[in-house]
């Protein structure tokens, strides 16, 4: 299973200060260490300014073993991110480059417009927020 994951509004609210940063990793971390098939990638607008070491430092600073799960970054497609769909569209991009199954994946995004509206495939949190334990029951039942 691969997921989408966008940082903003998602690992911490959206704005967030800089106590807030990656408050809610730790429920990111706890849905890795629950389903270990899952392998991460970064769909969010700090993959322009991070590479993906970077950013798997930033949401596991510690455990090694789930950094090796992150295993890339949606390209960046003209047009994409000021568009219905947008995202989408990368992460199935991402999918197609990497020969990977469209039937096993989904994204974790605080903004609805970047998916088709009602997508199954979209757990959308709460940007003022980011995750909350019933995301991640949402994720883990989906991923069974």
């Amino acid at each position: 299973m691969i997921v989408f994951l966008d940082i903003d509004g998602v690992l911490h609210p959206d704005p967030a200060n800089s106590d807030q940063a990656f408050c809610r990793r730790h429920l990111f971390c706890k849905l890795l260490s629950a389903r270990p098939s899952i392998q991460v990638v970064i769909s969010s607008d700090w993959r322009f300014h991070h590479s993906l070491i970077e950013l798997a430092d930033f949401i596991d600073p510690g455990d090694a073993s789930l950094k090796r799960r992150f295993v890339g970054i949606t390209p960046a497609l003209p047009g994409a991110k000021h568009e219905y769909e947008g995202r989408q569209r990368e992460c199935l991009q991402w999918l197609n480059t990497h020969a990977a199954t469209k039937d096993c994946w989904l994204a974790i995004d605080d903004v609805a417009g970047n998916f088709t509206y009602g997508s199954p495939r979209l757990v959308l949190t709460d940007h003022r927020t980011g995750l909350t334990e019933q995301d991640i029951d949402t994720v883990l039942s989906i991923t069974r």
